[in-house]
């Protein structure tokens, strides 16, 4: 049993959905943050929205576009949302589990604070 309320969103239990998307690949990608740099998984892979064809590309724990937009409340990946334990979108190595990386679900000091 988890002693602290934010450790729900930052640990949660439940198992990740599966959307598994065909042709994806996953690739490492090395950013600069603060003048360090760091080696982050990035997800690519083709899919349809609206009937039009894309790609999309993703680096792990991106913000989903709600949390990007302040709405927090209306995540999929909140605390008994549907998407709470994440999104498979990879089985076969490197597998890719994606999450939202927004503060609101992983951080202590904002963890399930609408802000």
């Amino acid at each position: 049993m988890m002693s602290e309320f934010w450790e729900q969103w930052a640990a949660t239990s439940a198992a990740p959905i599966q959307c598994l998307k065909r042709r994806a690949q996953v690739a490492f990608r090395k950013e600069r943050h603060l003048g360090l740099v760091i080696r982050r998984r990035w997800i690519t892979f083709p899919d349809e929205i609206n009937g039009a064809p894309v790609i999309v590309e993703m680096p792990e724990n991106a913000p989903t576009k709600t949390c990007d937009q302040g709405r927090h409340d209306q995540c999929g990946h909140r605390l008994g949302g549907p998407h709470e334990g994440g999104i498979l979108l990879k089985l076969s190595l490197p597998g890719f589990c994606w999450r939202c990386g927004c503060p609101c679900h992983n951080d202590p000091h904002r963890a399930g604070r609408l802000f």
